[in-house]
This record gives C-alpha cells, sequence and structure tokens, in this order.
C-alpha cells in the first residue's frame, strides 16, 4: 500500500486518507448512501460511479438498481485504481475502468448499447474530483455514444427498407461501374455551405492544377461559375437526391455514388464508381462489398461530406482543401447561393410569400465556431466530429474561409490557399475518369447474377419454412437473412452473429414473413434485369 494512503476505522464506517486529504465526509457510510438515495434511477440507465474507492454507498445502490441498469467505475489514479479492485463486489453489474474513453466505449459496446438509455452520474467521494475533466470526458464520450447508437436505430426503422431496396436495384447496373484510378496531388473538396461562395475565384484560378470532389449539392453551385467537378459524390437513397442534377445539362464529371443511393441517379450518369455504406453490420453489407464493381467501403459517415473528404484521401490526394463544409447556418443563409435548397425556395416566392428561412423552426444551438460562436444543430455538429475523426492526425488537410463549426483541418483564406498548392504541378493532372477504365461487363454480369440468384433462392426458402409453419430457432434470424430485421427495428437486440429479437412472438414472425416476400420481390425484379441486360 502506498505510504501516501491510509485508511482509518471510524463508528462510521472506514476512513480513506490519500495524499493528505480525507476521500469521504465526516459519515463515510451514511454520507455515501445519502448521496446515492439522493439520485432516481430509471430502467435502462447507465451509471457512471467516478472514483469509488472502497464503495461506500454500493449496498444502497445495489437495491435500488432498475432492470437493464450497469455501473461504471471509472479510476484514473493508479493507487486507488488498486484499492478499488481489491474491495470490489462481487457483482457483474459492476464494471471497473481506467479513465479513458475508449475503454469505456469498448465496455459498453460488450454490454450492448441496446441496453441503455441514459447516463447518469453518480459521486460519492472527494477524489473524483480530482481527475474531474478526464471523468467528464468520458461521460460525454459515453452519453455520445449511446445517443449516436439510437440515431441510427431509429435512422434504421425510418430508412431501412428504403437502402435495402435500393441495394438490390442498384446491383444490376454495377456492370457499367467505371473505376476512379488513384491520383497524387492537391484536392479541393466542396460542400454547399455558405463558405463555398468565397472560394469560388481560387477554385476557378487553380482549377487546372487540383482534383475537385463536390458533394451533389454543391454541383449546381459550381456550374452557375462555369466550374465542372471531377468526382461528384452522391449517398442520398431518397428520390429527391434527383433534384439536385436537374439543372445541370452535361455530365462531364464522374459520379461516385453508394449501392443504397437512389437507382435514378446512376442512371443518368454514363461514369459512375460505387461505394457500400456499412449503414448497420448486416451480413448482406458484407456479401455487397465483394461485388466486382464496388470500388470503395466506407464506415457509417452521415454526411455526404464527411465522405467526399474520405474518398479523396483514399485515391491518394493530398493536400486536402475543404470548402463548403460549414455544418452551421445563419439567419437567412444555410447554403450558398445557387444550391437546390436556396433554388427551392426561390421558385416557392412570390409576392405574397417571401423567401422562407431554412433555418426557422431548426433546433439551433450555439457552439464554437471557426471565427467564433455559430449557430448549428446536433445532428450538424456530430457530422463535424465525424469529419474530425477522418481527417485524424493529418496535418494536410486545409478549411478555405471556414464559416462554421471547426473539424480540425487548418484554416486558412483563400489567398493563404494557394500557397498550399505546388508552385507548379509535376506534371499535367488528367481530369478523373479519363484515364478510368470500364471493368470486365461479362464477368461482372456473370458473378452479379450468380449473388442474385443465391440471395433469392435463400430467402425463398426461408420464406417457405414460415409459410410451411416451420419455426426458426427462438429469438434469432438466420445470419445470412439479418437485413430482414429493419421491419422489426424496435425488437432487435443485437447486430452480432445470428440477429437476436427482444421478443419473437407470431406478431414479430409474421412481419419478417410479410418482409421477406417483399424482398423475394425485389430480387426476382433484378433479375430479370440482368436478364435483360446480359451481355
Amino acid at each position: 500500500m502506498s505510504p501516501e494512503l491510509v485508511l482509518e476505522d471510524t463508528p462510521h464506517g472506514c476512513q480513506v486518507h490519500y495524499q493528505g486529504r480525507a476521500l469521504y465526509g465526516p459519515h463515510p457510510l451514511p454520507d455515501a448512501d445519502r448521496r446515492v438515495r439522493a439520485r432516481s434511477i430509471a430502467p435502462g440507465t447507465l451509471i457512471v460511479w467516478p472514483s469509488p474507492v472502497l464503495w461506500h454507498g454500493w449496498r444502497e445502490l445495489a437495491v435500488r438498481l432498475a432492470p437493464e441498469c450497469t455501473v461504471f467505475a471509472p479510476e484514473a489514479d493508479p493507487v486507488l485504481h488498486e484499492l478499488a479492485r481489491r474491495h470490489l463486489p462481487d457483482d457483474p453489474r459492476i464494471v471497473l475502468l481506467s479513465a479513458t474513453p475508449a475503454q469505456a466505449i469498448e465496455a459498453l459496446r460488450r454490454a450492448g448499447e441496446h441496453r441503455y438509455r441514459r447516463v447518469i452520474e453518480i459521486s460519492t467521494t472527494a477524489s473524483a474530483l480530482t481527475h474531474r475533466p478526464r471523468y467528464r470526458g468520458l461521460l460525454a464520450a459515453l452519453e455520445r455514444e449511446i445517443r449516436v447508437f439510437w440515431q441510427n436505430r431509429m435512422t434504421l426503422a425510418a430508412m431501412g427498407r428504403l437502402w435495402v431496396r435500393n441495394a438490390i436495384a442498384n446491383i444490376a447496373q454495377l456492370r457499367q461501374a467505371t473505376p476512379v484510378s488513384p491520383r497524387s496531388g492537391p484536392a479541393v473538396v466542396c460542400g454547399a455551405g455558405p463558405s463555398l461562395e468565397k472560394a469560388i475565384a481560387f477554385i476557378r484560378e487553380e482549377r487546372p492544377r487540383v482534383t475537385l470532389v463536390a458533394v451533389d449539392t454543391a454541383l449546381s453551385v459550381l456550374h452557375g461559375h462555369g466550374v465542372v467537378p471531377d468526382l461528384v459524390v452522391a449517398l442520398e437513397g431518397q428520390l429527391a437526391n434527383a433534384y439536385d442534377f436537374l439543372p445541370i445539362p452535361n455530365r462531364d464529371y464522374h459520379l461516385v455514388t453508394d449501392l443504397s443511393a437512389s437507382p435514378l441517379v446512376a442512371r443518368v450518369h454514363p461514369r459512375a464508381s460505387w461505394t457500400v455504406s456499412e449503414f448497420v453490420p448486416f451480413s448482406l453489407i458484407r456479401r455487397l462489398r465483394s461485388l466486382p464493381g464496388v470500388q470503395w467501403s466506407l464506415p457509417p459517415l452521415g454526411s455526404v461530406g464527411v465522405a467526399a473528404v474520405r474518398i479523396a484521401a483514399d485515391l491518394g490526394c493530398s493536400p486536402i482543401l475543404c470548402t463548403g463544409l460549414d455544418f452551421a447556418v445563419s439567419p437567412g443563409v444555410t447554403h450558398a447561393r445557387g444550391a437546390p435548397a436556396c433554388l427551392t425556395g426561390m421558385s416557392q416566392t412570390c409576392r405574397l410569400r417571401p423567401v422562407p428561412d431554412p433555418a426557422l423552426g431548426a433546433r439551433l444551438v450555439s457552439l464554437p465556431g471557426a471565427s467564433g460562436p455559430v449557430h448549428s444543430t446536433l445532428v450538424l455538429a456530430g457530422y463535424a466530429d465525424e469529419l474530425g475523426r477522418t481527417i485524424g492526425d493529418r496535418g494536410d488537410v486545409y478549411a478555405i474561409a471556414p464559416f462554421g463549426l471547426s473539424f480540425g483541418a487548418t484554416p486558412v483564406s483563400a489567398r493563404e490557399a494557394c500557397r498550399c498548392l505546388e508552385p507548379e504541378p509535376a506534371v499535367s493532372r488528367e481530369r478523373a475518369g479519363a484515364d478510368a477504365q470500364r471493368i470486365d461487363e461479362a464477368s461482372v454480369h456473370r458473378k452479379t447474377y450468380e449473388f442474385v440468384n443465391a440471395e433469392l433462392s435463400r430467402l425463398t426458402g426461408f420464406a417457405a419454412s414460415l409459410s410451411a409453419g416451420g419455426v426458426p430457432p427462438p429469438q434469432e434470424i438466420p445470419p445470412a437473412l439479418d437485413y430482414l430485421v429493419v421491419e422489426a427495428s424496435d425488437r432487435i437486440t443485437s447486430f452480432a452473429g445470428p440477429v437476436r429479437l427482444r421478443r419473437a412472438d407470431g406478431a414479430t414472425w409474421r412481419r419478417l414473413g410479410i418482409a421477406a416476400d417483399y424482398y423475394i420481390d425485389r430480387w426476382r425484379t433484378t433479375l430479370r434485369l440482368l436478364e435483360a441486360s446480359e451481355p
């Protein structure tokens, strides 16, 4: 035991003195119990108990724990961590941690994010104040992880069927895929935020020297200034995404789109490369990644702007200059002029109906931005955080004239951005897509046909077993058919291995049977398209 650590028996429980400081109040056990009783603990609560030391208050907490509650006890001090470990109660609901967010998130994922709805903190010792910033950071990381999990779950419930349906339909277009060749040199990634307008002059001047990557909503802005990008990234699954391309008469760029995106977008583009976004860890997604014609496999990045930066980095571009990725709004201004949102607002304006403010009605919060406080939403702030994690510790990412939230890029003005480029291009850079070659259509057609036929056979057999009264293993869905759970996402407990359901009653299986019939029709449609287009 450390000489700085002294345990003292008192009539009211054991007192701990550490580094000349008493870690409990004058009455250690009653004081800790009182602090525990002061907190309301609802079902599905993850409790963070920083620096528990001797675990005073555990008996009170144990009897008050509601179902599906767990206690995470982080301890940053090595001496106190060892003391807590030696006195750790023998209860599986307690997890002793070091005070690192990464370890806490790993423990949360092992326990299952679906078990928790909220995170609360219970503090019973003075040592919890010593490393307060670390404990607060850990608490914030857990709250963010649970919030993102349930946001994704709600998004899956609302959009899951559309994404899977689009992916099945887009398989028929893979034989016409045109991969993008790797490239070096600088890239400019354009979002549709207000700061894009400040970078237009720079983009037009330096256009021959850079690979220009634009998100779909920035395409009309660039087109209005006579600028044609090399790559346009479109990942949205809804039909409304097709409207982003209506003002553009020519398709002189290379489209990068996702299998879960609207099939209409790829059909009107002569050159398209494909990505697969793992919007949920379905085994179907893993199988789609192995299809010929799929060039990128992307994690669930949320924002098309984040995906555009990721694609530019994967191509080997350096440095990467970002503009229009603001993740913030100001009164009357949410996008650059000429973006689809602005054009839609203007088209709906008349003498009796002024230009609407898209920012009105949004739940805006004030957050620190690149050049002072800005107004944003929690969703946009999440996208900015995701972009920061995507960039990581790269030192070659710059933000041109940033307006909104900071995401870890070095801010530069449009004039300073010129200094980030090579003085002269080493070689004449060809336009993206000019050096791209189509893949072997016959080979891709054969492999995709075999893939679709196998998926259809598997799903048809499952539907037949349900209609014949066959019952799958209790609370489990066959791993290869895990995408059916988008029809019962309110009853999912885990995506690891065979998908487990919270309830596996007759109503659930009827819902899954209806879903199976629906996807059988989708697979058959794709199979007919492949048969009709056989080279």
